[in-house]
């Protein structure tokens, strides 16, 4: 059994050139098949992108950070109300404090008004 082995050792390498070359044929007979099809959709859509970059190149030019603000502004605005009205009911909760973890675990020594007289 074991010379079976070694046997089929040396056919590996030629056997996998040989499905890689088979693989390769089966691919570009592939292609050959479909390019009427592929043609066809090729044109259409280089038409399609032609008449886009038309209608777009009409258009005025802006910056993009421009696009990127008129984009954003409606989600962040809520966002940064929320954020402002946390840091102030934190603020009013615990002054003087620097960190969340502050603000959950205050030092012992530390005053109303926020300084810590150990220091």
């Amino acid at each position: 059994m074991p010379d079976a082995v070694d046997g089929a050792d040396e056919f590996a390498i030629p056997l996998a050139a040989v499905l890689v070359f088979v693989g390769m044929a089966l691919a570009v007979l592939y292609v050959v098949w479909i390019a009427p099809v592929l043609f066809a959709e090729l044109v259409v859509d280089g038409v399609l992108s032609l008449a886009r970059y038309r209608r777009l190149h009409r258009q005025p030019r802006r910056h993009w950070l421009e696009s990127a603000l008129r984009r954003t502004w409606l989600p962040f605005a809520p966002t940064a109300a929320l954020f402002l009205l946390v840091g102030l009911a934190l603020g009013w909760v615990a002054p003087g404090a620097r960190s969340l973890g502050e603000v959950e675990h205050p030092s012992p020594g530390a005053t109303q008004a926020g300084v810590d007289p150990a220091r």
